[in-house]
């Protein structure tokens, strides 16, 4: 079974890539357990997916973890649904904002990459694309 959700990090940034389904228990645990060594007064996170997000238990999990604390997060969809999840995350992190697929360039700009992080970002989207196929 191809994963659900994949995700890597390179200094600061943290690009997290999703197909059609959420992730599965085991798999949002991986993440959490990352995202919790990462210093969030820093972090920004990258998100795209096609139609994937975190389910209502997973939206509380993240909402105890957050604490209250927010994090510059750009996700970047097409799917109608997501709009639904970035509105209730947007309640857990006022910094979590939505882009289409063609306003990637949109989300770079929010996340305030530089052009190297930019170059980064793209290498990582291929990568973690090819772990979810």
């Amino acid at each position: 079974m191809p994963a659900r959700i994949a995700f890597l990090s390179f200094g600061s940034v943290m690009v997290v890539q999703q197909g059609t389904e959420p992730a599965t228990d085991t798999e949002w645990r991986a993440f959490m357990a990352d995202l919790s060594q990462k210093d969030l007064s820093q972090l920004r996170v990258l998100i795209l997916t096609t139609g994937g997000g975190p389910t209502a238990d997973q939206r509380v999990q993240l909402k105890h973890f957050m604490a209250g604390r927010s994090v510059r997060t750009a996700v970047v969809s097409d799917s109608i649904k997501m709009r639904f999840i970035i509105a209730t995350i947007a309640l857990i992190n006022r910094e979590h904002h939505g882009f289409t697929n063609r306003e990637l360039g949109k989300a770079y700009e929010f996340l305030e990459l530089t052009p190297t992080e930019r170059t980064a970002a793209a290498r990582a989207i291929k990568e973690l694309a090819r772990q979810l196929a």
